[in-house]
């Protein structure tokens, strides 16, 4: 089953049988904001290194709720984040580099988990975080746990 089926069809917290990356975001609304982020990965899923659009492709066929929100982060707001905003060039890079794929995903009621495969080594989950956060959750309400780096012999 490929990612893009994953993201829709594995919806209760299924694990894989390797390593892997869980991420739990405590927050109101858990439902919509798992969907909004669910919108934003089908796409990204659609594309490998091979078959990425560029930067000005992907501002027509992502969501304009995502586009509008890091196109806004200017300089010196993703400095004062300590960077945890990213800019618009760089996030796409991270996510087309992320070195993980989505597994599976479920819903509680003040609270989303998301959990992911890594592909390679070193992964970076910073592309995802930040997309959760953009989604509506506070940053400080994000954890991550990692079973992969314990669990495979890099």
């Amino acid at each position: 089953m490929n990612e893009e089926n994953r993201i829709f069809e594995f919806c209760n917290g299924e694990s894989p049988n390797v390593g892997y990356l869980c991420f739990t975001a405590v927050t109101h609304e858990p439902s919509h904001k798992l969907k909004l982020i669910k919108d934003v990965m089908t796409i990204i899923s659609k594309y490998d290194s091979t078959s990425w659009p560029d930067d000005n492709k992907w501002s027509a066929i992502l969501p304009k709720w995502f586009i509008y929100k890091i196109r806004a982060n200017k300089l010196e707001d993703i400095i004062a984040s300590n960077y945890k905003l990213w800019d618009y060039g760089s996030w796409l890079d991270a996510i087309k580099h992320r070195g993980w794929e989505w597994y599976s995903s479920k819903i509680s009621p003040d609270k989303f988990e998301i959990i992911v495969t890594p592909k390679s080594f070193p992964f970076s989950v910073n592309p995802l975080e930040y997309l959760i956060m953009e989604s509506g959750v506070d940053y400080e309400s994000i954890y991550f746990l990692d079973y992969a780096t314990l669990q495979h012999p890099w």
